[in-house]
């Protein structure tokens, strides 16, 4: 099942009762990454694929701490925050970035996502969708057998994107396996802005985070 529930780590976790309270990291392969919002966390030596517990352990003790410098114009901060999870293999790996604009709300997606996302930009296609209109399906070919999982995906997506008031929400990458003889997408990264001016209409939903890096 690709139900394994995310576990949160820092410099305080004690690793001997994560994995008492979490039993199934003891025999899955793992991810490890960080909980924060900012990118290329794959190019800044972050990201840990198909690693065991012990390993995920060590790797997350190397870098708690470390400062990493990020965008344009740079900014920098320590790591504080990361992520363990299941490993899904796969070989396809996707995109999708939602963003407000002025007067509507922009998508693109791409069919070759991961950490050369730029290296590949000339793949990236745009899809406008006009304020108040719902998306309509483009070509969705580059996907293959996975077009139709990734549209589904991508709707589901931009309904959560407007129904929360998201400003901007990014998906990089998603991966497209076969499970249980279907074809589903499964998103590895994501990160998102929220409108704080929407913030009085979805308080329920929001929760205070540790540090005003972390997603």
């Amino acid at each position: 099942s690709t139900g394994f529930r995310p576990l949160q780590v820092t410099a305080e976790t004690n690793w001997t009762e994560l994995k008492a309270a979490n039993p199934w990291v003891v025999d899955t392969k793992l991810v490890v990454k960080p909980d924060m919002l900012f990118g290329q966390r794959g190019k800044h030596d972050l990201v840990a694929l198909n690693v065991s517990i012990e390993e995920a352990e060590v790797f997350t003790r190397e870098r708690l701490g470390k400062v990493v410098e990020v965008g344009s114009p740079a900014v920098s901060d320590a790591v504080t925050h990361f992520i363990v999870e299941r490993f899904v293999p796969h070989t396809e790996e996707f995109y999708i970035n939602i963003e407000s604009q002025r007067e509507c709300t922009r998508i693109l997606f791409s069919h070759k996502g991961g950490v050369d996302i730029e290296e590949n930009w000339e793949l990236v296609k745009t899809l406008d969708v006009a304020v108040g209109d719902e998306p309509t399906r483009p070509d969705m070919a580059a996907f293959g057998e996975f077009a139709d999982a990734m549209w589904a995906f991508l709707v589901e997506a931009f309904r959560v994107f407007e129904d929360l008031d998201f400003t901007m929400m990014e998906f990089n990458p998603l991966c497209g396996i076969k499970e249980d003889g279907k074809l589903i997408v499964i998103p590895l990264d994501m990160r998102g802005e929220l409108d704080d001016q929407a913030a009085f209409k979805n308080s329920c939903l929001l929760y205070t985070s540790p540090s005003p890096r972390d997603s």
